[in-house]
């Protein structure tokens, strides 16, 4: 079975990595697929969301002994059919002793790889483009890009797509699209910057999704928004964008 590597990447904090990551883990399993979650945030946000605490032990006590390997550290998230990899402040550390070393950003890739049973991995990124996200960046297949529309995201995501591309000789995953988020459609302000950013990336935007509180319902609950409120718009849009990388699985990029 091939597994799909996805990273959400992004430089601006709130801008919609970790609502993305649960979201789209929760559009992928109800048709069927295995999903394992990874938490490389040093805050480890998607973490305390799924376990209600920040765990004892993170990847990056892995990362910095490798060998262990990671299957131990993964833990049921509570949502049927997703499985965690947590992380917490043992990221900083992880940080701090390996940035720089080359060969330890693609210590997460061979991590992941020695992993079974699984049809996508999906990885959450802090909002900082330094070694955690190097690393799931080298170690992903594909790069997704949430943001949301504030002229700070936008400068963000310009700094954030080059910061991918300079991973790409190194065998980083590629670029298959921004995901705007928390679109308001009735305002003007968005309605104009989508339309900007579609000029300006053209063939890179994903399906917008729209603003809707039903979503921090959703996380509060600990359940994605394509269950806890099926029909909403913002459901349908993680359905979307499930499709749209559930297309990549059936024909998955080489390795690398």
């Amino acid at each position: 079975m091939t597994t799909l590597v996805v990273a959400m990447v992004g430089r601006k904090g709130g801008s919609g990595k970790t609502t993305t990551v649960f979201n789209l883990a929760g559009a992928l399993v109800t048709d069927g697929a295995r999903v394992l979650l990874v938490d490389t945030d040093p805050q480890g946000s998607l973490s305390r969301i799924l376990m209600g605490v920040a765990p004892t032990e993170g990847l990056g006590v892995r990362l910095l002994a490798p060998a262990r390997g990671v299957a131990d550290l993964i833990v049921p998230s509570g949502i049927a059919g997703v499985d965690l990899l947590p992380g917490n402040a043992t990221m900083r550390e992880a940080r701090s002793q390996l940035a720089g070393n080359p060969a330890a950003s693609v210590r997460l890739r061979a991590l992941l790889r020695a992993l079974g049973g699984y049809d996508a991995i999906l990885i959450d990124t802090p909002p900082e483009l330094d070694f955690p996200s190097a690393s799931a960046v080298l170690a992903a297949d594909l790069c997704l890009l949430p943001t949301d529309l504030s002229q700070q995201s936008l400068d963000a995501l310009a700094d954030t797509i080059c910061f991918v591309e300079e991973q790409a000789p190194l065998g980083g995953g590629r670029l298959a699209g921004i995901v705007p988020t928390d679109v308001r459609a009735r305002e003007r302000f968005d309605r104009d910057a989508l339309a900007a950013m579609e000029v300006a990336y053209e063939g890179l935007i994903r399906m917008p999704v729209p603003y809707s509180p039903r979503v921090k319902e959703s996380i509060a609950a600990c359940q994605p928004v394509v269950t806890y409120d099926p029909k909403s718009q913002a459901a349908a849009a993680y359905h979307a964008l499930a499709t749209v990388v559930r297309a990549y699985t059936v024909a998955p990029v080489g390795d690398r």
